[in-house]
């Protein structure tokens, strides 16, 4: 009589543990699935606001080279300094996104771009001085966009980038239209 009650005793403990066990791996995995898609949904929204600022800073060095330091590049550093706030704010973001070795490119670009937050130089600052530092942000910008394309790879399980094909000394001249 003992035997058929420890046989259904043991059947319903083992039915709970292994309900159990099943139960935790199904939440260990929805919270990576929810992990990885936060991390993702990050990406894909840093390198919008990146390319973003990009576009806007790469057009303030063709202008200031082409016209100087005309009224009409004057708008386009205020429209620059428009972009940095969604830029910072999606940034700031890269401390929970972000591995190691990109998260110290973001914040070297956050604090360069923040010295342009106000937005176009004065009459008295050096107009080449200005566009110079445009400049060397580009080019950090520029890695940041190449960390953070291989780290979007490295994360959705793609293969690695041939990162030479993002430098530009290795892009060919344009051909003359004729």
């Amino acid at each position: 009589m003992l035997a058929p009650v420890a046989t259904v005793l043991l059947n319903a403990i083992s039915a709970l543990f292994g309900a159990w066990v099943g139960a935790r791996f199904a939440v260990a995995r929805i919270r990576k699935e929810r992990a990885f898609e936060k991390r993702l949904a990050w990406y894909e929204l840093f390198h919008g606001e990146l390319k973003n600022v990009m576009e806007a800073l790469v057009q303030v060095i063709h202008t200031q080279r082409r016209e100087g330091l005309t009224d009409n590049t004057r708008l386009l550093w205020q429209q620059l300094a428009q972009r940095l706030p969604a830029f910072g704010r999606v940034a700031t973001d890269a401390e929970f996104y972000a591995p190691n070795k990109t998260l110290a490119t973001v914040r070297k670009a956050v604090e360069d771009l923040a010295s342009f937050r106000l937005g176009l130089p004065s009459r008295e600052e050096d107009p080449q001085a200005w566009l110079d530092r445009a400049i060397q942000v580009r080019d950090l910008l520029r890695a940041a966009i190449v960390l953070i394309s291989q780290d979007v790879r490295e994360h959705i399980g793609l293969e690695p980038m041939d990162i030479s094909l993002l430098r530009r000394d290795t892009i060919p001249p344009a051909r003359p239209i004729k």
